[in-house]
């Protein structure tokens, strides 16, 4: 009984090292493909880009349906829509983020510290470019027509800060007025 319970633990704590070895993995930032990181909740991809709402939403193309995805971390001025007024930028923000990412596909990431889906049942992601796998989350905010989400917490919120002080002190996008 003794030899089963030594035994169970060692499998265990080998498991768990090697859950803590993929994790690293997983935040190094060469790593090739996003959808390889075993840490979060990840759709495979690559998904074409169905149509770019505004700064921090998307929509894609998965198994016949279109999916609306909101990017974690980043908070994009609106723009004019039902139950929303434009706020000044966001034309801009979206024409952005079309130049990024529409006619391509891309990767999705989820985050630990998120559930996969929001109060409005939009997907929650990290997306990435599957061209050169730029992680457009980060690039919305380093170059000014997004600012970092500060109401949530997510893994990137310390790089997501960072970026977004960058694009104010170069006073990039939206910032450059300030």
């Amino acid at each position: 009984h003794f030899r089963t319970v030594v035994l169970v633990l060692i499998v265990l704590s080998t498991l768990s090292c090697r859950a803590e070895g993929h994790r690293a993995t997983a935040r190094a930032p060469d790593v090739a493909a996003p959808s390889r990181f075993p840490d979060a909740s990840i759709e495979e991809g690559p998904f074409p880009i169905a149509h770019v709402s505004d700064g921090d939403t998307i929509m894609i193309r998965k198994d016949g349906k279109v999916l609306t995805v909101r990017l974690i971390g980043v908070d994009a001025p609106e723009i004019n829509g039902p139950y929303r007024h434009a706020e000044p930028f966001g034309n801009e923000s979206r024409q952005y983020m079309a130049g990024l990412i529409e006619g391509q596909s891309v990767f999705l990431q989820g985050d630990r510290a998120q559930p996969p889906r929001d109060q409005y049942g939009r997907m929650l992601a990290y997306v990435y470019r599957s061209s050169d796998h730029k992680l457009i989350n980060e690039e919305m905010i380093r170059s000014g027509f997004a600012a970092a989400y500060r109401r949530f917490n997510f893994d990137r919120h310390a790089d997501f800060i960072k970026a977004e002080q960058e694009a104010r002190t170069a006073h990039r996008g939206m910032w450059r007025s300030q």
